[in-house]
């Protein structure tokens, strides 16, 4: 039997407090822990479990506005992590009737190349605005990582608050 999302208000409200506890953890704590150097990027994982548990409008619209969030949080633009969570999500809802993540190593790797698509769309459309020069470096790659071993983690709390059985 598969699991889904359940879509009551109770689960979206904690839904975005689990979003809003992700940022505090990425960006006050283990911001702080690590001076900002490497850190895991934890709304990405989210959108990518919601694309594989729910690939409806509403999760659509729900990826859409965790994107905003983020963007407000950055107060950079208003729109591109918005597009990179769209396109992470519309890529692993695809996936999703293909790739069973029933595995933490194809969850880790799912979430590996997940981030680093959200924040390689996410950099271009912001530098593209910007006078700076785009620059990819291992920095990047270490935050796919950690956010990949951050996932089974995050994957495990919201398959425990958020899916019942259809």
């Amino acid at each position: 039997m598969r699991k889904v999302l359940d879509y009551n208000f109770k689960n979206i409200l904690l839904l975005f407090l689990l979003i809003l506890i992700s940022f505090y953890f990425q960006e006050g704590i283990i911001g702080n822990l690590t001076n900002g150097a490497v850190t895991p990027h934890f709304v990405p994982i989210i959108i990518i479990f919601i694309a594989f548990y729910s690939s409806s409008a509403a999760s659509l619209f729900l990826c859409c506005s965790f994107g905003l969030l983020i963007d407000f949080n950055l107060a950079i633009l208003v729109g591109p992590a918005m597009i990179s969570s769209i396109v992470l999500f519309t890529v692993f809802s695809i996936l999703s009737s293909r790739l069973f993540i029933s595995s933490n190593f194809v969850l880790m790797f799912c979430s590996f190349f997940g981030v680093l698509l959200f924040l390689v769309i996410q950099n271009i459309i912001t530098y593209s605005f910007k006078d700076v020069e785009l620059a990819f470096g291992l920095s990047l790659l270490y935050d796919c990582l950690l956010s990949a071993l951050a996932s089974p983690l995050v994957f495990m709390i919201s398959r425990k608050y958020f899916l019942r059985e259809n």
